[in-house]
């Protein structure tokens, strides 16, 4: 059984560590880096080359769409989830538009976040 790398990149330790917590309950999954800020994120994912990488809208020297576009162009195999913790419909269709995988609120969309990692990682070990 292969298993299925994530990055996280949230500026907010707490957070990324309830969500490396929540992760790591799918079967296969594994949480092999983590940064606080975009620079560091994009260089940590580059690096690790991760088959997924869940990057936070707001990072402290920069955003996560900057981090989405440069994964995506560097490394389009990775899987993007962007998350934020504000509703704003904008974030979500410019995630859309700069070719992230998925899209989720912090609060609301945790459970389905996590079932899109399940079937990302099922996929991958199937194929």
């Amino acid at each position: 059984v292969s298993t299925f790398n994530i990055v996280i990149v949230d500026d907010y330790p707490a957070f990324g560590d309830k969500l490396a917590t929540l992760l790591e309950t799918v079967p296969g999954v594994k949480v092999v880096g983590r940064a606080q800020d975009a620079a560091s994120g994009v260089d940590r994912i580059l690096h690790l080359l991760p088959d997924a990488a869940i990057v936070d809208v707001r990072l402290p020297d920069g955003t996560g769409f900057d981090v989405l576009t440069a994964v995506k162009q560097k490394a389009p195999q990775i899987a993007v989830f962007v998350m934020t913790a504000f509703t704003d419909a904008e974030y979500a269709a410019l995630s859309q538009k700069l070719g992230a995988n998925f899209f989720f609120h912090k609060s609301t969309g945790l459970r389905d976040m996590l079932e899109a990692v399940r079937k990302l990682a099922i996929g991958r070990r199937e194929s």
